[in-house]
């Protein structure tokens, strides 16, 4: 297949709005692919402003360790093969030709199951599953699309998941308060997983406060177990220096 032909047969998807709260279709899809998203560790990023920064510096991080990551972004500028970046490397169109050639068997087999055809978003989703697993990455990064409880994103395993400043975005399908879509965001937040919270607005911070209570660890903080030192004079690209401590309470 080539590239024109799956960008075509992924354009006629439905549109990349979450069209209702259900994971239904990206379970199915993820079940009859043997669950490729979790046979590789994963860090799930959302919130309302930075989160793509913030995945994108995750990544860089552990790339810059050796290690081998899978980082799925979203929208995309001028092409879906944008979305998807394994250490600086975006998908070639052709393996991305490639990757939907395997993967759209499987979305025409869920459409027909009688929960609604699989959604774009849902569709590049799978595909990240997979390409990262047919790699294969060592760790996968997600950014989430929308909110996160109902994401097509939120099959990841997350043993990190990182919340950004959470502010009123998306209202119509997370919620009239800030308090709810603090809670949509805070669905990532797995039993177990290390929780990352960037600054928050005191309502947003109280939501996660009390999901993530019920995690089993204390979260990290931004400006207490971990924070920017400096930021050297500008580049072409961002730099900065980042304190981090050993320790949720910020201790040495």
């Amino acid at each position: 297949m080539r590239f024109a032909e799956a960008l075509r047969r992924l354009n006629a998807r439905q549109p990349e709005h979450m069209p209702g709260p259900s994971l239904e279709r990206i379970r199915e899809i993820a079940a009859l692919l043997d669950q490729p998203q979790l046979t590789y560790p994963s860090i799930h990023v959302t919130g309302t402003n930075g989160k793509t920064t913030a995945a994108r510096v995750a990544a860089s991080v552990a790339c810059a360790h050796g290690i081998t990551v899978g980082l799925y972004t979203s929208p995309h500028l001028l092409s879906v093969t944008e979305r998807f970046w394994v250490c600086g490397q975006d998908i070639s169109e052709e393996e991305f030709a490639q990757e939907w050639e395997h993967l759209d068997p499987f979305l025409q087999l869920v459409d027909g199951r009688g929960s609604g055809e699989v959604t774009y978003f849902e569709a590049v989703t799978a595909l990240a599953y997979l390409w990262f697993a047919d790699k294969p990455v060592g760790l996968g990064v997600f950014e989430v699309g929308m909110g996160g409880t109902w994401d097509a994103t939120n099959l990841v395993d997350g043993e990190v998941a990182v919340i950004t400043p959470i502010g009123m975005d998306h209202v119509a399908e997370l919620g009239p308060t800030l308090e709810d879509i603090a809670r949509e965001k805070a669905g990532i937040l797995k039993p177990g997983a290390t929780a990352v919270f960037r600054e928050q607005e005191p309502e947003a911070a109280a939501v996660l406060a009390g999901r993530g209570a019920h995690g089993g660890r204390p979260p990290h903080r931004g400006g207490g177990a971990w924070g920017t030192v400096a930021r050297p004079a500008p580049l072409p690209a961002q730099a900065f220096r980042l304190r981090a401590h050993s320790t949720a309470d910020g201790g040495p």
